[in-house]
């Protein structure tokens, strides 16, 4: 799927140096989007998750679920797949985390070991072009004929992000990433979409788990976030879950009471519980 990709729009946040600007970045989103959005179209995308996934995947047990997630980093895409889900689609509103995303399939469709797939991750991360680095061969065949000429667009700005450290901080074990390698079948179908409009996008589609971790997060008002998981209720299975939250923003749940109001709000059909093994907060339909 082509998608309509402005260049204009896609440089605008990115310094003469190559990095983004956060000010610019954080402004122009709330521009955007005034419900508190604090990602933009075209901002660097995250090279891998900080969340507890394996922990997380105990508790969901994807085993022949569908699934739809945030494609982030495409760490938990390819995690819901290592632990059997029957079908993932993604959504996000950076073209930058589609990228991150088809270079890692890419990757594990290809038998890269996981040395090389480690390295190609660390070499590519603060890369002010991703097609002129030593791994630019492999995002070069990894994306799609539309994503490569919005890379050549792109060329001197760092659309991807490291963790705090500067490392790639969630690794797969060797069993996943065995796993990830023999399941996945392809290119993830991703969704563009900011939060808001994802219902809309989604059309008829009904999923087991909706994945919205550390997404909802950048959503200002509890009013929103109930209409939002009102909107996600439409296309959840019976017995479905949606993941609402993880790690130091979800340890507050008792006393925020952006999430309290939320709970007594959609306490009609779902119930919010939150699991401190993976210090994650679901909302789990009645």
């Amino acid at each position: 799927m082509r998608y309509d990709i402005n260049l204009d729009d896609a440089r605008i946040g990115y310094k003469p140096d190559g990095n983004f600007s956060r000010v610019l970045f954080v402004e122009k989103s709330r521009k955007l989007n005034p419900r508190g959005a604090a990602f933009s179209s075209y901002s660097p995308a995250y090279m891998s998750s900080n969340e507890q996934l394996q922990s997380i995947m105990q508790i969901l047990k994807p085993t022949g679920k569908n699934v739809l997630a945030i494609t982030g980093s495409g760490d938990a895409p390819l995690f819901f797949t290592a632990y059997g889900a029957q079908h993932v689609d993604t959504f996000d509103i950076s073209y930058n985390a589609r990228v991150v995303m088809d270079i890692k399939t890419y990757m594990l469709k290809n038998n890269f070991c996981f040395y090389d797939y480690v390295h190609v991750l660390r070499d590519i991360q603060t890369a002010p072009d991703v097609l002129n680095c030593v791994s630019g061969d492999v995002v070069m065949h990894a994306v799609t004929h539309d994503t490569l000429d919005y890379l050549c667009g792109m060329r001197g700005c760092r659309i991807f992000m490291h963790t705090s450290n500067g490392e790639i901080a969630c690794f797969p074990d060797s069993t996943e990433f065995a796993t990830m390698k023999q399941n996945v079948r392809g290119r993830y179908n991703f969704i563009w979409s900011d939060l808001f409009d994802l219902s809309g996008r989604i059309t008829d589609k009904k999923y087991d788990i909706i994945y919205l971790s550390n997404v909802l997060q950048y959503v200002n008002a509890a009013s929103d976030i109930v209409a939002v998981l009102n909107n996600m209720r439409a296309h959840l299975n019976t017995d479905g879950v949606i993941v609402v939250d993880s790690l130091l923003q979800s340890l507050a749940v008792a006393r925020h009471k952006k999430y309290k109001s939320v709970g007594d709000n959609i306490s009609g059909w779902a119930d919010l519980i939150y699991d401190k093994s993976a210090m994650t907060m679901f909302l789990k339909t009645r």
